[in-house]
């Protein structure tokens, strides 16, 4: 399906929903393949218990997958810049902060979100 917009907000969340995917191993954005990092992950196709501890408040290194961001959170490529200059992302599709076990929980999507949108108007404002 084609979608016109002069800007776009990628929320399709982690696991639960469907934003970062893991197969072969290898996790992987499932939307546009953007490319994703996992804090502290013993080896790109480590097992998957191996990405989570014991106990609860143990990291998980699993719920810190996702996708990187630049300072107005749009995706990063893997060179490094932005994937696309008109989408931001939001929640929990974004890596290196485990919601479950973070300080500020379900808070950092609703902050990202928040921004996201505030960054996507903005574009539609300059084009």
């Amino acid at each position: 399906m084609a979608v016109r917009a002069k800007a776009f907000v990628l929320a399709t969340g982690r696991f639960v929903g469907g934003g970062i995917g893991r197969d072969d191993g290898t996790f992987s954005e499932t939307v546009f393949s953007l490319p994703v990092e996992c804090i502290e992950m013993p080896s790109p196709n480590a097992p998957v218990g191996d990405l989570t501890g014991r106990r609860i408040a143990d990291k998980h290194a699993a719920f810190s997958a996702g996708i990187r961001t630049d300072d107005r959170l749009r995706p990063l490529a893997a060179n490094g810049g932005p994937a696309f200059d008109n989408l931001f992302s939001a929640g929990a599709v974004i890596g290196a902060y485990d919601t479950a076990n973070g300080p500020s929980g379900i808070g950092l999507a609703i902050l990202t979100g928040w921004l996201a949108g505030k960054n996507a108007a903005s574009e539609q404002d300059r084009t």
